[in-house]
């Protein structure tokens, strides 16, 4: 496929998104349909695709026209490119813009409200900002762009310095992150991670570094390798407790929209309510389940206050003998 193809199946992906489909369901969808795409065709489809995500209602801002050829020529601008020499009308190709297309195009645009130009819904911005605090600018531009690919080495079977030499030999390459002890990013090939022998040995996990950071935070916590017991009964209906309870709770997932952009535009205020009675049950009932001087430990993937510290203090008012022993958060910035 050319470049100029690639956009042109964007917008045809973007159409069907934008009528209600999910995106993954529709990018799998387009591939089976389209055989002739090779792998790295529809490798670079998805990173449009997925990049117009993150930023729907900035790039169809500057466009000044939206649909999905206004969020897909935004995508044009942003990459440097004119977008009469994308939107040819060729074969393959998106067809010319119509004249006002290109009138919106041409046209001075206004500066865009903060919820338009870091890209989030009307409704959950000043959530975000409260949350946040000064950390609301950068942690949302944080989101507009691409996830690093992160990996946990399992240091059982090799040292971060073993590991890093493994995969530069597949050409990929890592660099440590601060305050992660076993964590390597990514920052040369990432799709090849998979493949390589590091990987398939089982040298290296894919792991965001936030989540490894929850994981070296909790007291206790096991190194790979050790045995885990999966039970097969609810713990809660046994009555056992435990010295180490970890909740990894349902939420918003707006930590992660980086990810999941298509969760962004369909999360709404009623699924976020729902989500905070879901979070406070679980905590309800969970409880039960520490044992005497053990630990409960509350973890979203959301950057709001009220999933979050609003939480463990409703839980602390509401629960005798329990006490805060640490809360940190890991913003994208």
């Amino acid at each position: 496929m050319t470049p100029n193809a690639r956009y042109a199946a964007a917008i045809e992906i973007f159409e069907r998104i934008l009528g209600g489909e999910p995106a993954e369901k529709t990018l799998t969808n387009w591939a089976r349909s389209n055989r002739y795409a090779g792998s790295k065709d529809r490798a670079a489809v998805r990173d449009i695709v997925f990049d117009c995500l993150r930023q729907k209602r900035s790039l169809m801002h500057n466009a000044g026209f939206e649909g999905a050829r206004g969020l897909v020529a935004g995508h044009v601008l942003a990459a440097g490119q004119a977008v009469g020499d994308v939107f040819t009308g060729e074969r393959f190709a998106a067809a010319v813009l119509s004249d006002a297309e290109q009138n919106a195009l041409e046209q001075r645009k206004e500066t865009a409200p903060d919820a338009v130009r870091l890209d989030v819904p009307d409704w959950i911005a000043p959530k975000l900002r409260a949350s946040l605090g000064d950390d609301f600018e950068a942690s949302l531009s944080a989101l507009q762009t691409r996830a690093p690919l992160d990996l946990r080495v399992n240091t059982g079977k090799a040292s971060l310095v073993q590991v890093q030499a493994a995969l530069a030999k597949g050409e990929i390459d890592t660099n440590t992150v601060d305050k992660v002890p076993n964590a390597l990013r990514v920052t040369c090939n990432p799709r090849r991670v998979a493949l390589s022998e590091a990987y398939q040995n089982g040298l290296v996990e894919i792991q965001d570094a936030g989540s490894q950071a929850v994981v070296d935070a909790l007291p206790m916590a096991k190194r790979a390798g050790a045995k885990v017991q999966v039970l097969q009964v609810d713990p809660v209906l046994k009555g056992k407790t435990y010295d180490l309870v970890l909740l990894d709770v349902p939420c918003s997932g707006t930590g992660a929209w980086r990810r999941n952009p298509d969760g962004k535009w369909r999360f709404q205020a009623a699924d976020l309510q729902a989500l905070l009675t879901v979070q406070a049950e679980i905590l309800a009932t969970t409880q039960t389940l520490v044992a005497p001087h053990g630990v409960l430990a509350y973890v979203t993937c959301s950057l709001l206050q009220v999933e979050n510290e609003d939480q463990v203090a409703a839980f602390l008012t509401n629960y005798n003998g329990w006490q805060l022993i640490e809360s940190k958060r890991f913003n994208p910035s």
